[in-house]
């Protein structure tokens, strides 16, 4: 059974029940009727014995001769009832026992001495329920007996009755499981053909909705769960490999530049076309772009490996790092003002480096990006569990909708490649690297004079 389908199994199940139970009532049911019937043949004989009882006197005085009708019709039973009396040497008194049966012939029964309860006895191929009692002191014995054609016919019908009937009520039990079996099992059928449907590509099917009370509900439901998971797992499997596409594109463009330029200036200092002596230093230059585009590279791939890589258990004063970076900025372009605030204490754990590195790459966007002279404002404050840094400058701000793609790798408001113009396209990306490995986030904005970055930070304390 463990090979057929539930659809037949639970209908073969509820015949084979169904049919066993009306077996075993049946057959209660059967001996039930045939012990009551029986019982009612057993009071009928001893109604007819107690008549004779009450009148043995007549009986034994009718035995030696004549009968007198008017003394022996009272003791005749009614209906199938048959007497025999029998004398003490074992005779029937014929002449008796006619009357008392009207002259309808006694069956060959076993007639037992001293059986004071009804027995059972077959004769001529039929069954006779036969109850003998002594009436006199000679040893005179009468047995009253009555056929069991009557229970026997009960029963037959009765069990033709319950074979019929409850073969009808199997068959309906069993077309009813398998109705129902059905109607329960359509989930299971809409999921196998909602799987098919998904292994030959059509990852919008779903399994309808059913209750989630039933188990049928519950297998759907979570099906639907596990496909919707699917579908983002393999659209976020899809958007990876376009982005590691674009990203080993990217980096091979941008290592192609510095290179062609290394190779340019190399051939050009060997056929001795260096006049002003500066191919060895544009060499330099240009290898120096490329380990720096390297190490770039290398960071966000141990950020993608493992974050951890970018993080420490240290406590840092962010407020610290900020004003060196605003130094840092005031080095670069003296003629810029930089306006540096601290609200708070602004403790964070993690890796100092790292985190003067997010400060380095934010004003390195802010010089590459903005007018030489144009104001920068850097704060640092402390908010409830957080601890923000907000870098506002004063230039043309974002391109429209661009401020949503600003932390992708290699994105760059302008299309052009050129360093000079764009920038590798990572320094973002490297701050929201770092940033997410120290458990916060990063966001930009476009003010409309200007734009806003803000670094958000989960606090260490007061430690």
């Amino acid at each position: 059974m463990t090979r057929w389908p539930l659809r037949w199994t639970i209908p073969a199940i509820a015949l084979v029940l169904v049919l066993l139970t009306e077996l075993v009532l049946g057959a209660a049911v059967l001996a039930l009727l045939n012990r009551t019937l029986v019982a009612q043949i057993d009071a009928r004989l001893e109604e007819a014995m107690t008549t004779i009882e009450n009148r043995r006197g007549t009986v034994l005085s009718e035995l030696g001769r004549t009968p007198n009708p008017n003394a022996v019709d009272p003791l005749r039973p009614r209906s199938d009832v048959l007497v025999a009396v029998i004398r003490a040497d074992g005779s029937v008194a014929e002449a008796l026992t006619g009357r008392l049966n009207n002259g309808r012939p006694l069956p060959a029964v076993s007639i037992r001495d001293g059986a004071r309860a009804p027995y059972t006895s077959r004769a001529q191929g039929e069954t006779w329920r036969v109850l003998v009692r002594d009436v006199g002191a000679g040893g005179a014995t009468v047995a009253v007996m009555m056929p069991l054609r009557d229970p026997g016919a009960a029963a037959t019908a009765l069990r033709r009755g319950i074979i019929v009937l409850g073969f009808m009520v199997a068959v309906l039990a069993a077309g009813l499981a398998a109705w129902a079996t059905r109607r329960s099992l359509r989930p299971l059928g809409e999921a196998e053909r909602t799987a098919a449907a998904i292994a030959e590509g059509d990852l919008t099917r779903r399994v309808p909705d059913y209750p989630r009370s039933t188990e049928a509900g519950s297998l759907a439901a979570s099906l639907n769960v596990m496909i919707d998971r699917l579908h983002g797992a393999l659209a976020q499997g899809e958007a990876t490999q376009e982005r590691l596409r674009r990203f080993v594109s990217d980096a091979s463009h941008e290592l192609r530049t510095p290179l062609a330029a290394i190779r340019g200036y190399a051939e050009l200092h060997r056929i001795g076309g260096d006049d002003q002596g500066d191919a060895v230093g544009r060499i330099e230059t240009n290898a120096a772009r490329m380990s720096d585009l390297v190490d770039d590279l290398l960071l966000l791939a141990r950020s993608d490996e493992d974050a951890s890589q970018l993080t420490a258990d240290a406590i840092v004063d962010l407020a610290a790092v900020v004003a060196e970076a605003g130094e840092d900025l005031r080095a670069q372009d003296p003629s810029r003002a930089v306006t540096v605030v601290h609200e708070g204490r602004c403790l964070v754990r993690g890796s100092q480096r790292h985190l003067s590195q997010v400060l380095a790459n934010l004003a390195a966007n802010v010089l590459r990006h903005t007018p030489e002279g144009s104001p920068v404002e850097l704060t640092t404050a402390r908010t409830g569990s957080a601890v923000t840094v907000t870098v506002r400058d004063h230039g043309p701000g974002f391109p429209h909708g661009d401020a949503e793609r600003l932390f992708e790798r290699f994105y760059r408001a302008d299309d052009s490649r050129t360093r000079d113009t764009g920038g590798s396209g990572l320094g973002l990306a490297i701050v929201s690297a770092i940033v997410s490995a120290h458990g916060g986030s990063a966001s930009a904005s476009d003010l409309g004079d200007g734009a806003e970055v803000v670094v958000t930070l989960p606090a260490a304390g007061d430690e």
